[in-house]
C-alpha cells in the first residue's frame, strides 16, 4: 500500500473514531486497534467526553485513549 493510501485509511478511522465518541459510545465498540500507536492529537470535545464518560486520565492522542478503552494502564508514550 502506498503511503498516500495508509494516511487516508488512518485519517478515515481517526473520523470515525471521532464520530463513535461524539455520537456517544455505543456497544459493541468498532475495533480501533489500528490507531494504538497514533500519536496525532484528539479534539478538544473528544477529550472532554473520553474523561467525562469513560473515565479516561492523561491522554491527548489516539493511541493513548484507544488503549486506555481497552483498559491498559494510562501510561505516557514514552520516546521513541
Amino acid at each position: 500500500m502506498a503511503a498516500a493510501d495508509l494516511q487516508m485509511e488512518r485519517d478515515q478511522l481517526e473520523r470515525r473514531f471521532r464520530e463513535w465518541v461524539r455520537k456517544g459510545m455505543a456497544e459493541p465498540s468498532p475495533s480501533f486497534d489500528a490507531l494504538r500507536d497514533t500519536s496525532d492529537y484528539l479534539p478538544a470535545d473528544v477529550i472532554g467526553i473520553l474523561a467525562s464518560e469513560r473515565g479516561l486520565t492523561f491522554f491527548w492522542n489516539y493511541g493513548q485513549a484507544v488503549r486506555q478503552l481497552k483498559g491498559e494502564p494510562a501510561i505516557p508514550d514514552l520516546p521513541r
